[in-house]
């Protein structure tokens, strides 16, 4: 995912941090990374975990581990509303920075872009919010800004929820003249494709009228969803998915990145949609978690119950 995002809304550049890691990973003797891989099976408890990876689609390998992090990430959610997949102008945000990192000329020459906020989330199906989402259309109005200033960019919206020192973007890019349009939930907008040009319709609750807008480009700020093979990781590590398939912790408050087996840790997105920050911070605790959990010579498991279930 961090290949993909090319920008942050800070001086952090993506493809630096990815290298600088991928550099102190393998070059650590310590570490050792297996790609085109995957587990076949996993048993033990903390402390004495078995797990059986198979290599290249070829051998097994067995390892022994005392503990284990998920970090299996989660992916953007592909709509199948607005257009999208009918009309080559209507693309997601993920989609759109691959456009702007390319320097695509259509885009770039484009009189107007319209962002429609909260794809696919915040509804009966996944009622939940994908948190990077404001952040993400606010960063990529921002690039439109800066390579064609007299561009017309509409943001439409149900919440902005640009949390934290985010909130200062939401402010620079109101003062850079990107058109903030607030809806509401039972009156989305509705986009109509026609002679290559885009209309949006779209209610405001601001000034209380119907807008019509001509863009060129429709961005939509898709839902963070779960990675398919999540329901497979929890299985064969008999670990709980939350109601909305994300990777479950076992107290909000008191154990965050651990999962309800002990030994069990959790870091990213997999958990639930964050940003890299918070996805760093919580990896670090997980790591911390794991540090306390291996550096001792013994770990005390719980006892195994059995009942035979004869009546006394």
């Amino acid at each position: 995912m961090l290949r993909k995002i090319k920008y942050f809304l800070n001086d952090i550049k993506p493809k630096e941090l990815l290298d600088k890691l991928t550099r102190e990973v393998y070059s650590n003797p310590f570490i050792h990374v297996f790609t085109d891989s995957i587990i076949e099976e996993s048993s033990g408890f903390v402390g004495n975990f078995n797990t059986k990876i198979k290599i290249q689609n070829k051998r097994i390998f067995e390892l022994k581990h005392g503990a284990v992090l998920i970090a299996v990430g989660a992916k953007e959610y592909k709509p199948n509303e607005y257009l999208y997949g009918q009309n080559e102008h209507v693309v997601t945000n993920l989609e759109l920075v691959e456009k702007i990192f390319n320097k695509d000329e259509k885009l770039l020459n484009a009189e107007s872009v319209a962002f429609i906020q909260c794809v696919g989330c915040r509804n009966e199906e996944r009622n939940y919010c994908a948190r990077v989402c404001c952040s993400n259309s606010i960063k990529l109005a921002l690039k439109l800004k800066e390579h064609k200033p007299n561009m017309d960019v509409y943001v439409i919206y149900r919440d902005i929820r640009t949390y934290g020192f985010l909130e200062q973007y939401y402010k620079e890019a109101s003062e850079k003249d990107v058109r903030f349009i607030r809806y509401e939930a039972e009156e989305k907008p509705t986009i109509i494709g026609e002679n290559g040009k885009i209309k949006v319709r779209v209610k405001d609750f601001v000034q209380n009228k119907i807008l019509e807008i001509e863009i060129d480009y429709l961005s939509l700020a898709s839902a963070v969803i779960p990675n398919e093979d999540s329901k497979e990781v929890a299985k064969l590590l008999k670990v709980n998915l939350g109601p909305n398939n994300f990777f479950q912790e076992a107290h909000v408050k008191l154990r965050p990145v651990d999962c309800g087996a002990e030994g069990v840790y959790l870091a990213g997105s997999c958990h639930y949609p964050k940003h890299l920050f918070e996805t760093i911070n919580q990896a670090i605790g997980a790591a911390g978690r794991i540090v306390t959990l291996v550096s001792k010579d013994t770990v005390i498991a719980s006892g195994s119950v059995w009942c035979s279930g004869r009546k006394k």
